[in-house]
């Protein structure tokens, strides 16, 4: 990928991996860099097999809430994809339809 999850912060107000950053001049909310930091360093060693189990855990609670938005999962995925290699640009349109 082209840029570290941690340097997402200027993505002008937009919807990235869950998060709806709110802008407060030109810094992002504390709270919002918190939050994704903590995620960071939560998902940052998991390995791929140990990643999957998370998300499939994430989208079962996700779609027994009711949270699952179509239109959010493609924004995220036209957002990520362009940093990302082909293999890996596959993989994550995989994952998204079958979130779907």
């Amino acid at each position: 990928m082209g840029r570290s999850i941690k340097n997402f912060s200027n993505n002008n107000g937009h919807n990235i991996g869950g998060f709806n950053q709110q802008k407060s001049g030109n810094n992002v909310d504390k709270n919002v860099e918190k939050q994704v930091n903590q995620n960071y360093d939560k998902y940052n060693k998991m390995s791929q097999n140990q990643l999957m189990n998370e998300l499939q855990k994430e989208v079962m609670n996700s779609k027994n809430n009711g949270d699952i938005n179509p239109k959010l999962l493609e924004n995220f995925y036209d957002q990520m994809s362009q940093n990302m290699s082909v293999e890996q640009s596959n993989r994550l349109r995989t994952l998204i339809n079958g979130i779907k």
